[in-house]
């Protein structure tokens, strides 16, 4: 009987296990999903800052945007 109530101890802990796997595996898919749409909104605001104030870099820890100057 008390390997009988081992062998069911283990089988709950794989349960568990297997559902805290599960878990781990959905926010990793719901974090690339908002890291991609994050890489998306800084696409698009790059695109917008260099048509509005032409090519570019922004530093984001200052927020201040150098434009650059053409070469001739």
């Amino acid at each position: 009987q008390e390997k009988q109530a081992e062998l069911g101890q283990l089988s709950v802990q794989r349960i568990l296990q297997n559902q805290r796997t599960e878990a781990i595996e959905i926010r990793t898919q719901e974090v690339e999903q908002e890291y991609a749409e994050v890489q998306q909104k800084e696409r698009d605001l790059v695109k917008t800052l260099n048509e509005k104030y032409g090519p570019g870099q922004l530093d984001p820890a200052t927020g201040v945007f150098t434009p650059v100057t053409p070469t001739t």
